[in-house]
């Protein structure tokens, strides 16, 4: 009996050994072999073992991948159309492809089976019940371990295209209406079950297996009205899917199961609870929001299962898209599988199969269903199956960047090596972010059905940036023009420029609007002044504009193209000719405000020399058509071609702001001096600080992560945000221009009870939480009403961010009120959380506030209610520790609030007797 113990002990030990090394559920997180987070960064393979019609470009007529093998049947044969089958399984995925992966950041691949590269159909079955396995699949799957496991990287099994197909939505899943499906043959489901045994029988004691994704996409009716599965319950999938698991666990109990729901994977109804012990739920997105509300109810079942989640397949957008996807996705420790890999003719994907003149053809003659020549179709298809090799495939870097380095990353890197002098293309801006590397109106799709709303040309790059093919003859034209240019947006360019001086600047132009216009600017500086695009006679009809004596410094520089006026095409602009800086005048190019309106840069088009200061009295500024003074003048330290003008009255957003200046000493250093100017209009549409005191609207926020616009019924109409989640936030930048005691109003609504605000300043050095606020019920979502609260202020600039502790409510906006000017210091600097204690907490009659040391005669605190209604005041003595009566008050959740001469902050407590 002992020794029976022992050996059983033994192998439970060697169990546990064996499933340490492999990905597994920890809790609500997936962890590696080390039993650390781990979160899963994957490429699906689509295309490869399974051929979709859009990928190809034959959906329109062919759709599934038998229909897009009997069309090539027909046409060149069957010997004929298994060697290109053949070839495109060799060279769609290869050991090249998966290093790549590997050296861009990806730490696993989700490759989509289609059964029959391992088993036969059930009708081919020559003894029906029985399976019969074909080495094809097999080997594939080998080979990718292998050049998986040389990387690192895990495989994920994806089984895309079940026996029968698995949905109504037939291209996922190869799925022929003429035959019966998954659910309408039960040896088709038991020929499911048989396969994955079979494939965890092989893979048991492979670590570089990821996991087992056992159906992918089913989207079948079982018992509503949607015919794609997304209004009804899931017992039949549930059931099927605990059958595989069993057939699974008979042979590998070390692989964790990912388990899609209806619906496109995202309909979860019966999914839940968890079967097994090692498994996680597995959702898909595409074209909605990037924000934590589209998975909201993923993460509550998250919560309430405690099983991780994976986002199992995405993509199909744009990079902005992405970068936001992904950014909200690990924020929450949930990885991902992006898809795919590579498509013919497609930018949003890593690599572009190149589509070939002949395989156009070959198209268009499919899609009006005539029978093209056989050798013609092979040469085209056979030239296709060369050009999926990873080397002869259309690198997209920006996709990656977005992917990667983004997350990390404000910042903007060059997607080509451009130079001064040289040619830069108009198509060839810098690789970043929406507002960092360029300034699109449209950048993503959110709105559904897979269409292209975002780009109207969707070529060459994957960014809101519209490109289009060009008809440009000029040998300087890269085949691609940026088009449908609108006023406001802009591009960023990365450039070295060899040496100082002038330079003249040709742009290639084209538009039959007359109207448009544009600018180049470095650092905010226009260097250009605004240039006038000329008719032509169409969009494809190229034009030359130059401007002459454009000066750049030498050494690496950022120039940014304004559009001031849509309305025309761009293909690309030349620097040529360049010469000494002396032969051209200093001179002012144009003067703007700072975000706060408390300064103004005058940048100039030479660096100064500063060995001479300015003189305040050879400026003159008027505001509104008023003289108003100017306290300084002074070089900026970090261009030393900008003068900065201190005001001693701030400029809003829409004053009039002129700037003269009377020739003086003031020149630059190749000691030309700066010319006179007279009314030089400054820009201060760059003033984005909201001032408090005053009213702050909800939607004029500065960043949203998460919230949601809607249109207001409140009184004023509007628009109110709303449709909040717990870690949601909008934040706002602010100019507070007075210290004290303010009265913060909030305008809110709520269909709930239970949603609570907290209320936080951000500064370059640390966030502080000022106070919590509850928003009562209020009879209905557009049922509004106001709730005040008061929190002490310090001056200057901040971000203010209003984060969602709980759901749900509305806001439509906010007032500060100043009621009292305090001693509040301009920054923070002392942390309250170390400065004081509260004990006991859940009080009864009694609550005491420990100091670390003896505050000062203006420290007070306040007791206040979850509405911010005060319900107690007093004054704190010069003792480390003072006592509040709470006798007064029910039981409930209280917020103490302190004030000291240099902060403030809050503390939750419970009453409870």
């Amino acid at each position: 009996m002992k020794s029976t113990l022992s050996i059983l002990i033994l192998v439970l030990f060697l169990i546990k050994s064996v499933s340490g090394q492999y990905l597994h559920q920890k809790g609500k997180y997936i962890a590696d072999g080390n039993n650390n987070e781990f979160v899963i960064r994957s490429m699906g393979l689509g295309g490869w073992m399974l051929q979709e019609g859009y990928m190809l470009g034959t959906g329109g007529f062919a759709g599934t991948q038998h229909e897009i093998r009997a069309l090539i049947e027909e046409s060149m044969g069957k010997e004929r159309t298994n060697e290109f089958y053949d070839a495109w399984l060799k060279n769609h995925c290869s050991k090249a492809d998966i290093d790549s992966l590997a050296s861009w950041g990806f730490n696993a691949v989700r490759p989509a089976l289609h059964y029959n590269l391992f088993t036969l159909p059930v009708e081919e079955e020559p003894v029906e019940g029985q399976d019969t396995w074909l080495e094809t699949g097999f080997q594939m799957l080998d080979s990718l371990v292998k050049w998986c496991k040389a990387n690192d990287m895990y495989v994920i099994l994806d089984l895309h295209a079940a026996p029968g197909g698995q949905g109504k939505d037939a291209n996922i899943s190869d799925y022929d209406p003429s035959k019966p499906s998954l659910w309408e043959s039960s040896e088709n489901q038991r020929k499911t079950v048989a396969l994955w045994r079979k494939l965890a029988e092989r893979y048991a004691n492979e670590k570089y297996i990821g996991g087992y994704d056992l159906i992918n996409e089913t989207n079948w009716n079982f018992n509503g009205t949607n015919p794609n599965g997304c209004d009804c319950s899931n017992e039949r999938l549930r059931s099927l899917m605990i059958r595989i698991t069993n057939a699974i666990r008979e042979v590998d109990k070390n692989h964790l199961l990912f388990i899609e729901g209806n619906c496109w994977a995202n309909n979860m109804t019966s999914m839940f609870p968890p079967w097994d012990d090692n498994m996680a739920y597995s959702f898909h997105k595409y074209w909605n929001g990037t924000d934590r509300g589209t998975i909201s109810n993923f993460l509550e079942w998250r919560e309430q299962y405690n099983v991780p989640l994976w986002l199992g397949e995405s993509g199909e957008n744009s990079n902005q898209w992405f970068y936001e996807t992904i950014d909200m996705l690990e924020s929450e420790k949930i990885g991902w599988s992006w898809w795919p890999l590579k498509k013919i003719g497609s930018v949003v994907g890593p690599l572009t199969v190149i589509q070939t003149p002949e395989y156009n053809q070959l198209l268009e003659a499919w899609s009006k269903g005539e029978t093209p020549d056989a050798n013609f179709c092979y040469e085209s298809l056979m030239e296709i199956t060369e050009n999926l090799k990873t080397e002869n495939c259309v690198f997209h870097p920006d996709v990656i960047d977005a992917m990667f380095r983004q997350q990390n990353e404000d910042t903007t890197i060059p997607y080509k090596k451009n130079q001064v002098p040289g040619v830069i293309a108009a198509t060839d801006y810098d690789m970043g972010r929406q507002g960092f590397a360029y300034a699109d109106d449209d950048y993503l799709n959110t709105k559904g059905n897979g269409g292209a709303e975002w780009n109207s040309g969707w070529i060459y790059r994957n960014d809101g940036v519209d490109i289009e093919a060009s008809e440009d003859e000029s040998s300087l034209s890269n085949g691609y023009n940026v088009g449908w240019i609108n006023q406001g947006e802009w591009m960023v360019y990365t450039v070295e420029v060899k040496e100082t001086g002038t330079y003249k600047v040709t742009f290639r132009l084209a538009g039959n609007a007359g109207t448009g216009k544009f600018h180049l600017e470095v650092n905010n500086k226009n260097i250009t002044g605004v240039v006038n695009v000329p008719f032509t006679e169409g969009y494809q009809d190229w034009t030359d504009v130059t401007i002459d004596d454009v000066i750049l410094e030498k050494g690496v520089q950022q120039i940014k193209f304004y559009t001031d006026e849509g309305g025309f095409n761009f293909g690309y602009f030349q620097f040529s000719d360049p010469g000494a800086t002396s032969k051209v005048p200093a001179r002012i190019l144009n003067g703007y405000s700072n975000s706060s309106g408390a300064f103004i840069y005058l940048a100039c088009n030479k660096s100064f020399d500063q060995t001479i200061p300015p003189d305040i009295n050879d400026f003159d500024l008027k505001v509104n058509g008023e003289a108003e003074d100017i306290a300084q003048i002074f070089f900026d330290s970090t261009d030393s071609s900008k003068l900065i003008l201190e005001l001693k009255k701030k400029v809003q957003k829409n004053d009039n702001v002129l700037v003269s200046y009377t020739p003086g000493n003031l020149h630059a250093t190749d000691t030309t001096l700066l010319e006179a100017f007279s009314d030089l209009y400054i820009s201060t549409t760059g003033i984005d600080l909201k001032t408090i005191p005053g009213k702050i609207e909800a939607e004029d926020f500065d960043i949203n992560n998460g919230w949601e616009i809607e249109d207001c019924s409140d009184t004023g109409g509007g628009s109110d945000m709303g449709y909040t989640n717990p870690g949601d936030y909008l934040d706002y930048k602010v100019d507070i221009t007075e210290k004290g005691l303010y009265e913060i109003s909030y305008r809110v609504s709520s269909g709930n009870s239970g949603g609570k605000i907290d209320l936080l300043l951000i500064d370059s050095t640390q966030n502080r939480l000022l106070n919590s606020i509850v928003v009562p019920a209020t009879g209905g979502w557009q049922s509004w009403t106001t709730i005040k609260n008061e929190v002490s202020l310090p001056v200057g600039e901040y971000i203010l961010r209003l984060l969602v502790n709980q759901m749900e409510f509305n806001l439509n906006w906010m007032n500060f009120e100043l009621l009292e000017v305090t001693g509040v210091n301009e920054h923070f600097n002392i942390p309250l959380s170390d400065f004081f204690q509260i004990f006991p907490n859940p009080a009864q009659n009694k609550l005491y506030i420990r100091f670390s040391s003896a505050p000062d005669t203006q420290t007070q605190l306040k007791i206040c209610n979850l509405t911010g209604e005060i319900l107690i005041t007093q004054p704190v003595a010069d003792k480390k520790q003072t006592m509040v009566d709470l006798s007064g008050l029910a039981n409930g959740l209280y917020v103490l609030q302190i004030s000291t001469k240099n902060n403030f902050s809050s503390r939750q407590f419970i009453i409870n007797r």
